[in-house]
């Protein structure tokens, strides 16, 4: 009988420590659960950002003489600008054409109150205009000729001068009042150089 007693409280023993093994286990579990996941296993992805710059009013190139071109004889375009209602104090135009088709002479202010100057970039030239001081008024392109470029020929052919976006660092672009950055939408022009 003490043998039967003694296996009865050896069961009761076991269901004891079982019984708390459970309770253990499901407490361990709950705590599991309700932890906020470790942040050195988390990896985080920021959110990408891609910027566009909007494209505001205009810069295009016209040529001045009716006639076309003819190889030795130089001629003009004009550069044309709409600042879509923004008041402007400067501007960069990157000019891009064949170097061993066509020669830029020179670029001539055709507004008094812009000083213009110009300077070679890979593509062509870049020429830029600077409101001068003594002009306070504010200025808004509407169809405005803003320089003449003229071109000396030297091929027979059609060649491109485009107004290009970028190169490297330098952009097309105006300067407004706020000095806020403009870019223009950009046109190409096409001369047919004859002899």
């Amino acid at each position: 009988m003490e043998n039967n007693v003694s296996k009865q409280k050896m069961f009761v023993f076991v269901v004891f420590v079982l019984l708390l093994m459970t309770v253990f286990l499901i407490i361990a579990n709950q705590l599991k659960k309700n932890q906020v996941p470790s942040q050195t296993n988390k990896t985080e992805v920021s959110p990408t950002i891609i910027l566009t710059k909007t494209k505001i009013g205009r810069m295009e190139l016209i040529l001045k003489e009716s006639a076309q071109p003819i190889i030795g004889q130089p001629f003009s375009l004009i550069l044309l600008a709409d600042s879509n209602g923004k008041k402007i104090t400067g501007f960069d135009a990157l000019i891009g054409y064949d170097k061993t088709a066509l020669e830029l002479i020179n670029a001539t202010a055709l507004k008094e109150d812009f000083k213009v100057s110009s300077f070679d970039n890979i593509a062509g030239k870049t020429v830029n205009g600077a409101r001068k001081i003594q002009y306070n008024q504010p200025v808004v392109f509407s169809n405005t000729e803003l320089m003449e470029l003229n071109f000396k020929p030297l091929k027979i052919g059609v060649f491109s001068v485009n107004i290009v976006d970028k190169i490297n660092k330098e952009t097309t672009q105006m300067v407004d009042t706020d000095n806020k950055i403009i870019y223009p939408g950009a046109f190409s022009f096409s001369v047919n150089i004859q002899q």
